[in-house]
């Protein structure tokens, strides 16, 4: 996957606060970009589902990308990643009741 370059991210780096393990984070967003751009197709499929329950590992101690602009980040990559795959959005009063970034509120609180 060495070919898939990562856009600068504008994600904001954290120390002594709960955040996301970086290179996890690196790791998944390397992976979305080499299926997008090769149009993997059961790439995309897991990855499409595999936004929806995801548990990035996080860290206090060490720094980290915050939590919020990662989770914002995920739920635009989802959305791609069901355009490229030809699944309908949902309408956007429904997409406001189920933001990915509620999945991952709870994880937030210390």
């Amino acid at each position: 996957m060495s070919d898939a370059s990562l856009p600068e991210l504008p994600f904001t780096s954290v120390k002594f606060r709960r955040s996301y393990e970086m290179d996890p984070v690196d790791a998944l967003l390397e992976r979305i970009a080499y299926a997008l751009k090769h149009n993997a197709g059961i790439e995309l499929q897991a990855l499409h589902n595999t936004l929806l329950t995801i548990e990035l590992p996080t860290t206090k101690w060490r720094e980290g990308y915050l939590m919020k602009e990662v989770d914002a980040h995920l739920d635009e990559e989802h959305r791609r990643i069901g355009q490229a795959l030809g699944i309908q959005p949902a309408s956007p009063a429904s997409l406001s009741d189920f933001p990915l970034a509620d999945v991952f509120r709870k994880y937030q609180q210390d």
